[in-house]
């Protein structure tokens, strides 16, 4: 499971990001600490967990996502964004619209527009048709709900 932390060690606050065998390395990361603790001042000195903790050592060697969800996950990077989630929000059902449109009734510039619109149709959260000189966009129902289904389920079935 991949998950984040902070600890304090000896009042040093340090940081993890980790996949796999963390515990371990945290009695190592401890045992290290305690063996040079007589050369650091612990509690008034930094230090950077990077450079004590080899995260390959977490790596399988393959990624740590389910294989269901690798091509999904440009799906949550593009909805990860403020902007893209409000230009998401004002799609009605089977509405489509353009770079126009959405630009009028947003902050941004249509440049910035046009770049959220790019990244949300890589991520096919958008499709797209262009007719005459314009492209019109609409929402990728069908890949949104089997990408959240894909996630429910191995919700559903793992939690």
């Amino acid at each position: 499971m991949l998950w984040g932390f902070r600890i304090t060690l000896a009042g040093v606050w340090l940081s993890f990001f980790s996949l796999n065998g963390l515990a371990g390395e945290l009695c190592n990361l401890r045992d290290s600490l305690n063996r040079h603790s007589d050369h650091v001042d612990l509690l008034t000195h930094h230090v950077d967990i990077t450079k004590l903790i080899d995260m390959r050592l977490f790596s399988t060697g393959t990624s740590s996502i389910p294989p269901e969800w690798r091509p999904m996950a440009r799906v949550f990077a593009a909805l990860g964004d403020e902007h893209r989630q409000r230009i998401l929000l004002l799609f009605d059902k089977g509405e489509r619209l353009n770079v126009g449109q959405i630009t009028a009734v947003s902050t941004l510039a249509r440049s910035t527009v046009s770049h959220h619109l790019k990244i949300l149709h890589e991520a096919d959260v958008l499709c797209s048709e262009k007719i005459g000189k314009q492209v019109w966009f609409w929402i990728n129902r069908r890949w949104l709900e089997e990408t959240l289904g894909n996630v429910l389920d191995y919700v559903r079935q793992n939690c």
